[in-house]
């Protein structure tokens, strides 16, 4: 979470990897077992407040975490969210391309999956 004299203004959160519909391309691209990423997930910022750069602190937090617990971040966008993907492609995070998750019901979410980088 992070806020700014007091009000929340945005939030973020590391996710099971098995759950993410773009952890098998994420394990793929980084070579690792699964319990070697993190899926990064409900990164977002009050659209009020997106001028104070919430959105860059909060993803250079989430990416600190899993590198300290020893897992490589990965995640996946909307592909209309150009904001969003600007975001992590500025933080150096690899697209490894357009991802289509279906649904039970039949309806589908183009996406595009990203690898943030390598534990330094």
């Amino acid at each position: 979470m992070a806020d700014l004299e007091g009000t929340v203004v945005g939030h973020v959160a590391l996710h099971d990897p098995g759950q993410d519909p773009a952890c098998a391309v994420a394990r793929e691209a980084a070579g690792v077992a699964e319990d070697r990423l993190a899926a990064v997930g409900r990164l977002f910022t009050s659209v009020e407040h997106r001028r104070h750069h919430g959105g860059d602190r909060l993803l250079e937090e989430v990416t600190a975490v899993a590198h300290r617990d020893g897992q490589r971040p990965f995640l996946n966008v909307v592909q209309h969210l150009t904001r969003a993907v600007a975001l992590y492609q500025r933080h150096g995070w690899n697209d490894l391309g357009p991802l289509t998750i279906t649904f039970p019901d039949g309806t589908s979410l183009e996406t595009f999956v990203f690898l943030g980088p390598i534990p330094s």
